[in-house]
């Protein structure tokens, strides 16, 4: 949504910068059909390359979930680990200051 903005802001920057005095409102209504027939081309030409830089990494169009992760006893006693010494770290840093 921001590139759609900034671009869009280029557009209308530009067109001021361009132009001197006043401008009718049927050259108004071109150049913005014009500027919306660019940004358009703009979007679809991005998007497909978003997707064959999606398609290079593998994507396959099937969504993958984690959902059946099942914690595990190792996982368990692994994580207590961690946070006995991590504890004990800090008692032994306080018991040395």
């Amino acid at each position: 949504m921001c590139w759609f903005l900034h671009t869009v802001n280029g557009f209308f920057e530009a067109r001021k910068s361009r132009t001197a005095g006043f401008t009718s409102g049927g050259e108004r209504r071109a150049w913005i059909v014009t500027a919306l027939v660019t940004l358009m081309n703009c979007s679809f030409q991005m998007s497909n390359e978003v997707y064959a830089a999606m398609c290079a990494r593998g994507f396959t169009g099937t969504i993958r979930s984690y959902s059946d992760y099942r914690l595990q006893r190792g996982e368990v006693l692994a994580l207590l680990g961690a946070l006995l010494l991590a504890v004990g770290l800090f008692f032994l840093g306080r018991a040395l200051l």
